[in-house]
């Protein structure tokens, strides 16, 4: 009888298990928060490497199951330097609020990444055709690369990318701005 108590328990107990999976599962489906089943993503061609990337924040195209390729030029310091000294290109700053009032490139749009869904790019009157640069911190902060794949998606065309950011281009002696507007 021990035994058969046993052998109905875990039945019981499996069955239960698999239920509460089950609901679950619904209610990740039909939450507004919840954790998507397949996750979508991006192929980004940065220069002659290519990477596959899982994206977990919320794209404004987003359809599960698809693939979408972001171009991103990455450019040098010497490059970036080139460029600040013209007239046409945006610098962009993908760090928080924060850090851009810390210290900045001078005339840097700040465009935090952990704001994007709020950010009020409508607001501004940029050009979708004009150079945009985007960096962040360093080559290990992947906030510029979300800047840029965001930027894209709202039909801007020509984007680079700085990875050496904002540690390279202050330890490099180049013009820095503080505070909240350029």
């Amino acid at each position: 009888m021990n035994q058969q108590y046993i052998k109905t328990s875990f039945v019981k107990l499996v069955i239960f298990g698999i239920l509460m999976i089950f609901i679950g599962f619904i209610f990740n489906t039909i939450s507004p928060n919840g954790i998507p089943i397949i996750i979508k993503k991006s192929t980004i061609i940065i220069g002659e490497e290519t990477h596959v990337i899982p994206i977990f924040k919320p794209r404004k195209s987003e359809v599960v199951g698809t693939k979408e390729i972001f171009e991103i030029t990455p450019i040098e310091l010497d490059q970036a330097r080139e460029l600040f000294h013209q007239t046409e290109p945006i610098f962009v700053d993908a760090r928080s609020f924060e850090e851009y009032k810390l210290g900045h490139i001078p005339g840097a749009l700040n465009i935090p990444v952990e704001s994007l869904e709020s950010f009020e790019l409508d607001m501004m009157d940029l050009d979708p055709a004009q150079t945009f640069v985007c960096y962040c911190n360093d080559p290990n902060c992947d906030l510029s690369l979300e800047a840029a794949m965001w930027l894209e998606e709202q039909g801007f065309t020509n984007l680079l990318y700085f990875p050496a950011g904002w540690i390279e281009w202050v330890e490099s002696d180049n013009q820095i701005s503080t505070g909240e507007k350029p």
